[in-house]
């Protein structure tokens, strides 16, 4: 008996990312998720944006088990702030 192949939903975010001098690193966060976990670390800009990809990745697949919808919440950000956009699929 096959098993039934789950459809893959794509989302794309803007990941924002700030560097911080006293700890020597970098932050990132999606607006969008930030109240319910969506922020994390790392070393390098980079680094941050691969720990980020990882991180919506659990809350997404989270809120699909639960049956919840995403949070979606629009959110202005400092000019100084270094945006980039991600892409998940789940």
């Amino acid at each position: 008996m096959r098993g039934t192949k789950r459809k893959t939903e794509s989302y794309s975010f803007n990941a924002i990312l700030e560097y911080d001098p006293i700890v020597d690193g970098w932050s990132a966060y999606i607006p969008e998720l930030a109240t319910v976990g969506g922020a994390t670390f790392g070393d390098t800009a980079d680094e941050a944006i691969k720990n980020m990809v990882e991180v919506v990745e659990m809350l997404i697949e989270e809120y699909k088990e639960e049956g919840k919808p995403l949070p979606i919440r629009l959110e202005k950000f400092s000019p100084l702030a270094h945006v980039r956009k991600i892409k998940v699929a789940i």
